[in-house]
């Protein structure tokens, strides 16, 4: 577990397994305390290196920001290009690609700019529930906009993991930029899709407020263990993050 920020203090801790199916990790996570950044990508499944995507498109937008911190969109073009030539260099890593969601907090306060491409998503978590501020770009949740489609159905639908927009090296991305403020008194968390297909939004909540006065730590075990419990058949990725009460 570590620290974000100068102030307040913003504590973060992460998780990453390769769940009970999957023979290999995929998903990769990045934390950069000193530029309060963090994000999560999830390569792949089915398509070659996925966890080369996720690695390679995390450290090169990693390296677009610390370049320019506040062009999250030129960020996500250096991850592009860092695929794009990988992929020329060697042909067998045509068609990878990789979900990408990432975070970065000013220097001081509880304000952030969020940007994404995917199904992995961002969350607030408060004493009111939560509340994805993300959108999935997936097929389903498409039609759920149009209104072909019903919230229910789509949590269970076969093509639920079609994605509409990934970081690949065939097209530069369009990510989905955003701002927002982290209550002083709620909770961020960024995941992979392998949490939410085991845990609904209420569970998630429902550990995070049972955690309170527990910490990070504890609830951070307490998801991947219940992921654990419902058969893990993705890889299960998360970052956890809330203010230091003793910073506030």
């Amino acid at each position: 577990m570590g620290s974000l920020g100068a102030s307040p203090r913003i504590d973060v801790a992460a998780w990453t397994h390769r769940g009970c199916v999957r023979r290999r990790n995929e998903d990769a996570y990045l934390i950069r305390p000193s530029e309060g950044v963090v994000a999560v990508a999830d390569g792949l499944g089915g398509a070659p290196a996925g966890d080369v995507a996720s690695a390679s498109a995390l450290a090169a937008m990693a390296e677009g920001l610390s370049r320019d911190s506040e062009d999250l969109t030129r960020a996500f073009q250096q991850a592009y290009v860092c695929l794009r030539e990988a992929m020329e260099r060697d042909p067998s890593l045509k068609g990878m690609g990789t979900t990408l969601t990432v975070l970065v907090f000013e220097e001081r306060g509880l304000h952030f700019r969020l940007a994404h491409v995917g199904d992995s998503r961002a969350y607030v978590l408060s004493s009111e529930g939560a509340r994805q501020i993300t959108s999935d770009h997936t097929w389903v949740q498409e039609e759920v906009r149009a209104g072909r489609l019903s919230r229910e159905r789509a949590r269970t639908h076969p093509q639920r993991h079609l994605l509409t927009q990934v970081v690949a090296g065939h097209a530069p991305p369009n990510p989905e930029v955003s701002a927002g403020t982290l209550p002083p008194e709620g909770w961020l968390l960024l995941c992979t899709d392998g949490l939410t297909e085991c845990l609904s939004d209420d569970e998630i909540t429902s550990l995070v407020q049972e955690g309170h006065e527990k910490g990070l730590e504890w609830v951070g075990r307490s998801l991947l263990e219940r992921a654990w419990e419902r058969g893990a058949p993705d890889n299960v990725t998360f970052i956890l993050m809330r203010p230091d009460p003793g910073s506030l």
